[in-house]
């Protein structure tokens, strides 16, 4: 018989910054990006955050969970959609925080809320990153893509602002 698995069952002492996992929350999975927000400190970008009936990516101090079980989701890649009704250029809707993909030439970023401030990580290396929102262009439609058995890629997770 032969399984096959899109993820690894890793604890979070062995996940490098900018990787891909599903770790628990509350009653289930969800996906998130472990980042760096301070030097030498990491923490998850939950990328699907909820705060009252909106998405609003968070993040979660690690600090007390090296040891906890988490699903690393290898070797995934982030597809921004652009297209006409996906695409614009300034901050998505004046919000300072949203699950709208910023894009440049040197990454693509995502704001998050931690202790009423906001954060922009580069997702390509999971760094903290200054990138001006409210000039850059964004997508509010994108989404992750890992390989199957072939190598072929193939849509895993998909985000709307």
């Amino acid at each position: 018989m032969d399984a096959r698995s899109i993820g690894l069952v890793r604890t979070m002492r062995d996940i490098k910054v900018g990787q891909l996992i599903l770790f628990t929350y509350k009653d289930g999975v969800e996906p998130g990006i472990v980042v760096e927000p301070f030097t030498n400190a990491r923490a998850i970008l939950h990328i699907s955050a909820v705060t009252g009936d909106k998405f609003i990516p968070r993040l979660y101090e690690m600090e007390h969970s090296y040891n906890e079980a988490v699903i690393l989701i290898e070797n995934a890649r982030i597809v921004p959609v652009f297209s006409l009704e996906h695409t614009g250029i300034g901050r998505y809707h004046d919000a300072p925080v949203s699950r709208a993909l910023y894009v440049n030439e040197d990454g693509v970023y995502l704001t998050a809320l931690f202790n009423q401030t906001v954060y922009t990580f580069n997702l390509f290396d999971g760094k903290r990153a200054q990138v001006y929102t409210d000039k850059a262009v964004y997508t509010k439609f994108w989404y992750i893509e890992v390989p199957d058995s072939a190598g072929d890629f193939e849509r895993y997770l998909e985000f709307e602002a």
